[in-house]
């Protein structure tokens, strides 16, 4: 009995959190939200925002035709599918990348250019430009720095003259210093 009551507060406690995304939801992006819950331990479905709100929801959608229904549904596995297919794509140029700069570093150990095939020529050309681009990307920030520094270098800042000027003089003493200890002795 114990563990029901802790899944009933359980229940309750994530029922509370989903209404008040909904709510979120359904401001934020000004769209119609209703949710039902069917749960073993209720008689009754649980529905948000209301019965009457609900039922107009699912009304509305379900007098929609097919057509209009499905046009832009995306069912999960499909959107999986989508997912793992850029990671795969992503994968394999990075494969593609990693293959290229071995085969440029053999090139630059002695391999000869002749033992390639024109799809690793290619392969080749296009990390060439890619390192080319990066280099010339390079020169430019630091052409910028020290276009940067020389700017710097040429505004010295001017430092403000101190008050009293340089003559040494200081605050007045107070009455009772003995600062002046050989008179009035």
């Amino acid at each position: 009995s114990n563990t029901v009551s802790e899944r009933n507060a359980l229940l309750h406690r994530k029922v509370a959190n989903l209404f008040k995304k909904a709510q979120e939801l359904s401001v934020l992006c000004d769209v119609a939200v209703g949710i039902i819950i069917f749960s073993t331990d209720e008689k009754i479905p649980i529905m948000w925002p209301s019965e009457t709100k609900v039922r107009q929801i699912l009304t509305s959608y379900l007098g929609r035709s097919e057509y209009q229904r499905t046009k832009k549904l995306v069912l999960h596995e499909d959107y999986l599918r989508e997912k793992l297919e850029c990671k795969a794509e992503e994968i394999r140029k990075m494969e593609e990348k990693m293959e290229m700069e071995f085969l440029f570093n053999q090139l630059i150990m002695g391999m000869s250019i002749y033992d390639l095939d024109a799809e690793q020529l290619r392969g080749l050309i296009k990390l060439a430009t890619l390192k080319k681009a990066k280099v010339e990307e390079r020169k430019q920030q630091l052409k910028e720095e020290r276009m940067k520094q020389l700017n710097e270098d040429d505004v010295q800042p001017v430092e403000p003259p101190v008050a009293g000027g340089e003559s040494g003089a200081g605050p007045e003493p107070a009455e009772g210093d003995n600062n002046n200890a050989g008179e009035e002795k």
